[in-house]
């Protein structure tokens, strides 16, 4: 009896009987880029131009609390 159960397990063993098998395989992720294309724009770059000429055009019609307090920083040290 016991060689029996002995040569069931060798045939099970040689098997793979007891082998994890995944039921359904799982598929292949693919990541897909999207082209960035060349004339694409830059937002840094755009944010950073439209605060020069925002500051420019304050500076310009004297509206720039920055210019103010500039100007009176200078008008103190020459006083």
């Amino acid at each position: 009896m016991e060689v029996l159960a002995l040569l069931f397990f060798l045939w099970a063993w040689d098997g793979n009987l007891w082998e994890e098998v995944d039921p359904e395989p799982e598929e292949p992720v693919v990541e897909q880029s999207t082209p960035v294309p060349d004339n694409a724009v830059d937002v840094t770059q755009v944010t950073q131009t439209a605060a020069v000429l925002t500051a420019v055009g304050q500076a310009l019609s004297g509206t720039s609390t920055a210019t103010q307090t500039e100007a009176e920083i200078i008008e103190e040290i020459e006083n």
